[in-house]
């Protein structure tokens, strides 16, 4: 099987998987980085917990450096980086992510089916 990684838009991004009926996700990173004021940040990593399908769910991760969002079953973080929890209320806010891990000054990068998040 493979997921398929569509960029939409900044920081916007659709998954779906091959073959596999109601496995489309919409990512829309944008709403939290407006939220929580990180525009102007500059370069850092959102990791989240993909929310479908079920079975096949990944490990996220959005790069703002390069807008870019990566899936994997690992992630593999560098040494000193600083993990800060950020969630909107889901209740009122109607995309997703909601909730990610936000690693301030750090990039991403995909490789061998693995993901590699690294300290600037």
């Amino acid at each position: 099987m493979t997921q398929v990684i569509e960029r939409l838009a900044n920081a916007t991004f659709r998954s779906q998987w091959q073959n596999i009926p109601d496995s489309t996700l919409k990512l829309n990173f944008d709403v939290l980085i407006d939220h929580f004021g990180l525009t102007d940040v500059g370069s850092f990593c959102l990791v989240h917990w993909q929310a479908k399908p079920k079975g096949l769910r990944r490990w996220g991760v959005y790069c703002r450096s390069a807008d870019m969002y990566y899936a994997a079953d690992e992630i593999f973080f560098d040494e000193g980086l600083t993990i800060q929890t950020l969630q909107m209320d889901e209740r009122v806010v109607k995309t997703v992510p909601t909730a990610v891990l936000f690693l301030n000054g750090a990039i991403a990068e995909s490789i061998n089916n693995q993901i590699l998040v690294t300290k600037l």
